[in-house]
């Protein structure tokens, strides 16, 4: 995220520009080894207090910066997860089948649903019946 010239910048479609706390704050909580801290660990390692943490989130233009990125390595990493499933699924998982099968477009999760009893659902047909003032629904022919 950060330039080599030691400027703030990002890659983002968001024009915010993150303080250089934002940055380090970002730079620590998207690391995915850190994925189990919680607030507390996440400050040491920026270094940053609660309050810059707290701060940083409650503004609206940081946690949109913020949940951009975590998109961005959720769609690095999706070819190593299909590939996985793909795996598993040819290894016999019911599971990863469904999920590459749906992903095809293939398999379609159907439920059943049953009324009373197991027995079929009764349905009920309501039918509604608007009524216009302006339009006169008596005969004017007799």
């Amino acid at each position: 995220m950060t330039e080599s010239s030691g400027q703030n910048s990002t890659d983002s479609q968001t024009s915010y520009l993150p303080t250089k706390k934002e940055e380090a704050l970002l730079e620590v909580i998207l690391n995915p080894t850190n994925r189990l801290k919680n607030v507390e660990e996440i400050c040491r390692l920026v270094p940053c207090d609660k309050k810059t943490y707290y701060t940083a989130f409650a503004k609206p233009e940081f946690a949109a910066l913020y949940r951009e990125e975590c998109f961005k390595l959720v769609r690095s990493s999706i070819a190593p997860v299909i590939h996985s499933c793909v795996r598993e699924a040819s290894r016999g998982s019911h599971n990863h089948a469904k999920i590459i099968l749906g992903m095809g477009d293939i398999y379609h999760e159907r439920k059943e649903l049953t009324g009373k009893g197991g027995g079929p659902m009764e349905v009920k047909k309501i039918e509604r019946v608007v009524v216009d003032p302006n339009v006169n629904t008596t005969d004017s022919d007799s």
